[in-house]
């Protein structure tokens, strides 16, 4: 069932105007149904194949939430101490038998026959594989399923206890096909909600499956055999119809995959579903870094989250970067860690692209050049150069994009209907990319840090943020949102005597109550994360949900 064709698309409609006729406790199992429905069309050993990782990754999903909410019940701190320490070594064992299963259908399916013909072609050897139907969309349900034990294990959510709700999350049809990597905690509530009815949605979903329709079927179909006319004969044409055809290619190949994902969110739309974007006018970027952020984005946010930093955070590599500060100048050993770990990264991104030497080729390329920017600045340093205005994460290679600037800023404020907060000056800092150890992560005190040193801390911190805004012609911010919502109680009595009179903590399970008059009722207030395409009535049965 071709996604750009008619049967698909009337199927999809289908199952939207069954989606809406259901009540609304039922609507999730419609979804159910559609999806299952959809896979089956491709074959039921495939559905099997899909079935398996199911079932597997939901045991192991309850097992890692029972180890991840073990709490020691000992009497004594160094008993409760080694118990703790013996569920932690569970779980990782747990969680890496979990993956090692997972993937390991992924290699055997996706990447068995190239092992093996790369075994025989370096050793002379004969071995043969049986021949495995690849199912449809493994790649991307095999991400999505391991980041949803992987955040169990790290207690960022609980593990889904329904079996047919967490089918619906690793099975929902429009995200099979070609994505994007969804996370659980951000679409299994919308999956079942129940959305009500929406001309919005509509209207907005049509529109995305128009542009997805237009790029894919209109596009990058009708450059496909012009692509592979010139690719499959370039030694009997001149080097600018080359040139042609390998710009003609990366407009059809941008095409053909963002315009999949168009349609596929337009369809999601439709059930009143947003879906993570996956591309953001990669086309536009200002360089390979930019690029990599802009192409694919739920795929680099899972590499950079379930593979960058435990790289970067790992003994092996924490002893690197330690000899490498010994050794070498700080602004270049600084670089070493992030560099070899972007580098492993990206190999394993043209690993996951398919087998053949073709595409590691293209991880290895890539990897290379995104590996040595990160040296950019300590070499533009040595060598004294300068070269335009270069925004970096503390002078390090991590660039940031600017998200407005004193223009905008002065728009929001004369506008009456935005203010600006604080999230601190530097208190939450990231650990690959500090030089000073331990990094402050957040406002808690840090190991042995006294209550002078810590009182002074703050109050630095607080008078850097004011000269920061005051640059800006800006008051110096009154409410701050605390990183990770950590505090305590002394953070409270200094931010309160640098002026602040409002925090904000990460706490979604309540919302408080506020008194006229009592300003510390504003002290400590929750905050609530508003999904992607929540509608007002939604937001209002968030909220009461917790007041109650």
């Amino acid at each position: 069932m071709p996604i750009t064709g008619l049967s698909f698309l009337l199927f999809a409609l289908a199952a939207v105007v069954l989606y809406y006729l259901f009540p609304k406790r039922l609507r999730q199992y419609v979804l159910l149904a559609a999806s299952i429905l959809f896979y089956l069309t491709y074959g039921v050993r495939m559905a099997g194949y899909l079935a398996a990782t199911i079932l597997l990754t939901y045991l192991f999903g309850l097992w890692l939430d029972r180890l991840a909410a073990f709490r020691p019940a000992a009497e004594t701190k160094e008993e409760r101490k080694r118990q703790k320490r013996a569920n932690d070594r569970k779980k990782r064992r747990v969680l890496a038998l979990s993956l090692v299963l997972n993937f390991a259908s992924l290699a055997l399916l996706k990447y068995g026959g190239f092992l093996a013909s790369s075994v025989n072609a370096v050793l002379g050897a004969e071995l043969t594989l049986p021949h495995f139907l690849l199912p449809l969309g493994i790649s991307f349900y095999i991400f999505q399923t391991s980041a949803y034990l992987i955040d169990i294990s790290r207690g960022k959510h609980r593990a889904e206890r329904s079996f047919l709700r967490y089918a619906l999350f690793v099975c929902y049809f429009p995200q099979l096909v070609q994505g994007p990597i969804n996370r659980f905690a951000d679409l299994q509530p919308q999956l079942t909600a129940g959305n009500d009815f929406s001309w919005d949605n509509i209207q907005h979903g049509f529109l995305r499956m128009l542009y997805g329709v237009l790029k894919k079927a209109m596009i990058a179909d009708t450059l496909a055999p012009i692509v592979a006319k010139i690719y499959g004969g370039y030694a009997a044409y001149p080097g600018i119809i080359c040139f042609l055809g390998a710009a003609l290619y990366c407009i059809q190949l941008y095409c053909d995959f963002s315009g999949g994902i168009d349609l596929m969110m337009g369809i999601s739309r439709l059930f009143g579903i947003s879906m993570q974007e996956n591309f953001c006018r990669p086309y536009f970027s200002v360089s390979l870094s930019d690029f990599w952020r802009r192409w694919h984005i739920s795929l680099g946010e899972w590499m950079k989250d379930y593979l960058f930093y435990p790289l970067a955070l790992s003994k092996p590599f924490g002893r690197l970067a330690q000899f490498c500060r010994r050794h070498m100048p700080l602004d270049a050993a600084k670089c070493i860690v992030p560099s070899l770990c972007t580098f492993l990264v990206f190999l394993a991104v043209g690993v996951w692209q398919g087998p053949g030497m073709a595409n590691i080729a293209y991880g290895l390329w890539n990897g290379f050049w995104m590996s040595l920017a990160m040296f950019r600045a300590p070499i533009r340093k040595h060598l004294r150069l300068s070269i335009g205005h270069d925004r970096y994460y503390k002078d390090t290679q991590y660039s940031l994009t600017p998200h407005f600037g004193q223009t905008e800023i002065t728009e929001m404020l004369d506008s009456g209907l935005i203010s600006i907060g604080s999230h601190t000056y530097d208190m939450h800092q990231w650990p690959p990319y500090e030089t000073v150890k331990p990094a402050r992560e957040n406002m808690l005190p840090l190991p042995g840090e006294s209550e002078t040193e810590y009182i002074d801390a703050v109050q630095t911190d607080a008078a850097r943020e004011a000269e920061t805004f005051a640059a800006f012609g800006i008051p110096a911010p009154d409410v701050i949102a605390f990183p990770e919502g950590a505090h305590t109680t002394l953070t409270d009595v200094v931010l309160r005597e640098c002026g602040y009179k409002v925090t904000l903590t990460t706490d979604e399970s309540r919302v408080n109550t506020v008194v006229v008059g009592l300003p510390q009722t504003l002290i400590d207030l929750g905050r609530m994360t508003v999904l992607p395409g929540m509608t007002d009535e939604q937001l209002l049965q968030y909220l009461n949900e917790r007041a109650n």
